[in-house]
């Protein structure tokens, strides 16, 4: 999503659950420091943000569309590297390791070795007793 289709395409709706949700979270996060007994400072600032954005979702959420724009465009970027980043550990840790036990092991599922004295490589299958049903479930 570019730049110009996140500010453009923002309706009054998006912008007043933004507004509340947000709002009621910083406002939680605020009380529940309260319940702790920790960080004064921290918690005035997380009711007053809180507060500001719930009671401008609430009443006129078009104040909030550019905070709404630039958590969006934040969310955009955390995406895109967490997709980077889960892709590569997934990949790293699960996929490359099967496949350096397969080539110790010589095991070849695709079949993709050559065999200079074969005629064709035609894999030879049985008809399905179902027909219906096997259209049905193909896997």
């Amino acid at each position: 999503m570019k730049w110009n289709q996140i500010s453009s395409s923002a309706t009054i709706k998006q912008i007043r659950q933004f507004g509340l949700l947000v709002g009621i979270v910083l406002v939680a996060v605020g009380s529940w420091q309260l319940y702790r007994q920790i960080y004064p400072i921290v918690r005035i600032v997380l009711w007053s943000i809180g507060g500001f954005l719930f009671s401008g979702g609430l009443l006129w959420p078009q104040v909030l569309k550019p905070l709404y724009v630039l958590w969006m465009l934040l969310a955009h970027v955390l995406s895109w590297v967490n997709t980077r980043i889960i892709l590569g550990v997934i990949f790293y840790l699960i996929f490359t390791p099967i496949a350096l036990v397969m080539r110790i092991v010589h095991r070849d599922i695709l079949q993709r070795k050559i065999n200079k004295s074969a005629n064709s490589y035609w894999t030879k299958r049985t008809a399905p007793e179902n027909i219906k049903e096997h259209f049905e479930r193909q896997f």
